[in-house]
This record gives structure tokens, C-alpha cells and sequence, in this order.
């Protein structure tokens, strides 16, 4: 990974795919401060860790709808998982990571859907 996390406050709210120890030890690895939030505590915590992007796993995507109404930027994602082996989760949450930084980069962006590069494998993104 080329681009720094530091200074950055990220939120990951768990549901029951994401493995958020593998995220969490990744972000912090560049330089973020990571919280994390469960679905029925995740639009409080929003509001008051005032992220500056969210982690969303796929599986309660749905259920939150926080992220819109505040316009925070956010990845929604499925991996990296438990039913991963160790390798895997960890090119997976490396994918995470990656994406989070460069949506962070850029500059006027829109929605997450619209600044995620499309060249990562959809199969961890959900957007």
C-alpha cells in the first residue's frame, strides 16, 4: 500500500462478515485511529466519533442508512471474513485498506460508490 492513513479516524461497523481484528491491525498500520461500532450503536457513534470514513460490512449494508444522510464517505465491503484462510484476509483487508486511502485522496468526490477504483475485485465490494 502506497498511501498513508495517518491522522485519520476510521469507523467500522460489524456485522457478521467482516473480520474487523484484520482491518483494525491494517488501518492502525498506517496510521489511523480506529473505532469500532455495532449496527444498533453505529448512527450514535457516527455522530459522535465524527469519522472520517466508515467501514460498513456488507451483511447490514441495508440497515444503515447513516452514512447518506451525513454524506461520509464509506466502503461497503464482505471481506476480509472467518471463512477465509489467513492469506486471504489478509490480501483482502490489504484491498480494504488500498481502497480507503484512495477514496480519502481524492479531492471533490462524490458518493463512495462513485470514488472506490473500479479495478478491485468486486467480489469484496458491494457498492
Amino acid at each position: 500500500m502506497t498511501r498513508s492513513l495517518e491522522n485519520r479516524t476510521i469507523m467500522i461497523v460489524e456485522g457478521r462478515s467482516i473480520s474487523s481484528f484484520r482491518l483494525r491491525n491494517d488501518l492502525e498500520e498506517l496510521g489511523a485511529a480506529v473505532c469500532i461500532s455495532r449496527l444498533a450503536d453505529a448512527e450514535l457513534s457516527v455522530r459522535n466519533a465524527r469519522p472520517d470514513a466508515v467501514i460498513v460490512d456488507f451483511s447490514i449494508s441495508t440497515s444503515f442508512d447513516g452514512l447518506e444522510t451525513l454524506a461520509i464517505p464509506h466502503v461497503v465491503c464482505r471481506s476480509p471474513n472467518k471463512f477465509q484462510t489467513a492469506t486471504e484476509q489478509f490480501v483482502a483487508s490489504q484491498h480494504v485498506t488500498a481502497a480507503l486511502a484512495d477514496l480519502l485522496a481524492r479531492t471533490g468526490y462524490g458518493t463512495a460508490a462513485d470514488t472506490v477504483p473500479r479495478d478491485l475485485p468486486p467480489e469484496l465490494y458491494a457498492i
